[in-house]
């Protein structure tokens, strides 16, 4: 699969809207009436990102709106819509308990061709070890998240494929110096962690910025973790996923989007360089107590 089943859902939803409103701006009630549809079917063609879509009532949607076949733009929103209704890895029976949460960026991740991730307290999924990732969800589970530990650690060693095999997507994360210095797990776990992170870091697609406690950052900083992804098609939307507590919360829309990729830019150029950011957690490694160290 070579494409984001969701992030096609979030473009189709957009371009459909669009076209309705430069049809006359006709109503999702009216459209609805035209096509024998309830006001519902529009609406979820238009905004439910989480539904597959029916690639025969988009097409019955693009001529009511008076796109046709001969149209450029009905053949790509139609290959969109198909795309759209794609079955990826993390819906199929292995990986059903895996957590409606880490499914949704598994979905996101897919296809992607630039990854860039700010994170404040810990390293996010895509380069924890079997060790963290098995404790951090341990702990989650205790704390009420309704997953299967192991097919959720399954998962999670599937989608770090999308920076480890031999054509992922290229991958930056920026991590401030608490996650690299406080143990949130024990300390053979967080020193093999470093290890990982040090050796990742090493691969041509992988950059690792380490943001100092006393960097100068220019404007507002940011209040919670976020992912910024890229798609090589130009016409697919980039998409930021803030980090909350409970849900990943995901931005589409271009002004809104653009403000993460000004703050990524910013945090960007406040982080050590790779080079230093390496020497930084080789430093902090080395501190970990002697049995600690892999």
């Amino acid at each position: 699969m070579s494409s984001s089943p969701l992030v096609r859902r979030l473009r189709l939803g957009a371009a459909l809207r669009d076209l309705r409103k430069a049809a006359g701006n006709i109503s999702a009630e009216e459209l609805g009436k035209r096509l024998g549809w309830s006001r519902i079917i529009v609406t979820r063609l238009e905004s439910d990102d989480e539904r597959k879509p029916d690639v025969g009532k988009v097409m019955s949607y693009l001529e009511a709106c008076g796109v046709d076949e001969a149209d450029e733009r009905y053949r790509t929103l139609v290959r969109v819509a198909r795309d759209a209704a794609e079955t990826g890895w993390w819906e199929t029976r292995p990986y059903a308990r895996m957590g409606a949460r880490l499914a949704r960026i598994a979905n996101l991740e897919t296809g992607a061709k630039e990854i860039r991730e700010f994170q404040l307290v810990m390293f996010p999924g895509l380069v924890q070890t079997p060790a963290m990732a098995r404790y951090l969800a341990e702990v989650a589970i205790a704390e009420g998240d309704a997953i299967d530990l192991e097919t959720n650690l399954a998962a999670r060693k599937r989608r770090q494929g999308i920076i480890t095999d031999p054509d992922g997507a290229d991958y930056e994360l920026i991590v401030e110096e608490q996650a690299i210095r406080r143990l949130i797990a024990p300390a053979n776990i967080m020193a093999e962690q470093l290890a990982h992170v040090l050796t990742l870091a090493e691969r041509p697609n992988v950059t690792v910025r380490v943001m100092p406690v006393d960097a100068r950052l220019e404007g507002l900083p940011p209040r919670t973790p976020f992912g910024v992804y890229s798609y090589a098609d130009p016409g697919d939307p980039t998409v930021v996923a803030v980090d909350t507590v409970t849900e990943d919360l995901l931005i589409t829309e271009p002004g809104p989007a653009d403000r993460y990729v000004r703050l990524w830019k910013r945090l960007h150029d406040a982080a050590l360089s790779p080079k230093e950011s390496a020497e930084f957690i080789s430093t902090v490694a080395s501190s970990l107590p002697t049995e600690a160290r892999p």
